[in-house]
């Protein structure tokens, strides 16, 4: 039996922020960076929508706002997920101060334009060593505005209304690989801490200045970490194997 490996991308990321990963996997294993989410409200009908998407077993990778997809598709179809990789996200809802960011984020964008919001905004989730890489900030401002205004704003909205998914967590049986950024300012590392301490089966790990996109900062590391978590999933799900 083999497994798709789903990447999902955070808050306005879409498939091109994965592409490091696409093209280093999927001569190997059958990888997708879905954008099945795009047009859903919800983190629920999010996850739903990938799940759709592509039958059978799955390896899921999935960033930030792509790790509380994953977790919720973890709640909606456990059976299906063979192996779980959980990038710069968290288990719990947002604080008080957190959502009142994110809505203040919301009526930026809706006085002044997505532009004007991304432009300064997209320094915030990588380490400060690559804030004048133009480069990067081509990759990520790329991916938003093609996701577009409308649907950052709706995922915006969904992520501060996402439930607790401390329950998703501590049902997931898989192997599981939490990657953080050590100067991840977004998500801070206590909330990789409390996510990793809700999986049994979770493997922590810290990277070195990086920030909140580890898949575009150390995108080398992620691929080496995908490909070993891939291998590991297929191979569970080959019969005779222990």
């Amino acid at each position: 039996m083999t497994a798709t490996l789903i990447l999902l991308p955070g808050l306005g990321g879409d498939a091109s922020l994965w592409a490091d990963q696409v093209a280093a996997l999927a001569p190997h294993f059958h990888v997708h960076a879905s954008e099945a989410h795009f047009d859903a409200g919800s983190i629920a009908d999010m996850a739903a929508a990938v799940l759709a998407e592509t039958p059978g077993p799955l390896v899921v990778c999935g960033t930030s706002m792509g790790g509380f997809i994953a977790l919720e598709m973890m709640r909606q179809a456990r059976e299906r997920i063979a192996g779980l990789a959980l990038l710069g996200t968290a288990a719990h809802a947002d604080p008080p101060d957190v959502a009142t960011f994110r809505r203040n984020a919301i009526a930026t964008i809706e006085r002044h334009g997505l532009d004007a919001f991304i432009e300064t905004g997209w320094r915030r989730a990588v380490h400060v060593s690559r804030h004048e890489d133009r480069a990067l900030a081509s990759r990520i401002l790329g991916a938003n505005r093609r996701v577009g205004q409308p649907r950052y704003m709706r995922q915006l909205e969904a992520i501060i209304e996402r439930p607790q998914a401390e329950d998703s967590a501590a049902m997931v049986a898989c192997l599981t690989i939490i990657l953080h950024g050590r100067e991840d300012t977004l998500i801070p590392g206590t909330s990789a801490e409390h996510l990793a301490r809700c999986i049994p089966s979770a493997r922590l790990e810290f990277l070195a200045e990086c920030g909140h996109m580890p898949n575009i900062e150390h995108p080398i590391h992620i691929t080496r970490a995908l490909r070993d978590l891939t291998r590991y999933s297929l191979d569970r799900l080959t019969p005779g194997r222990d």
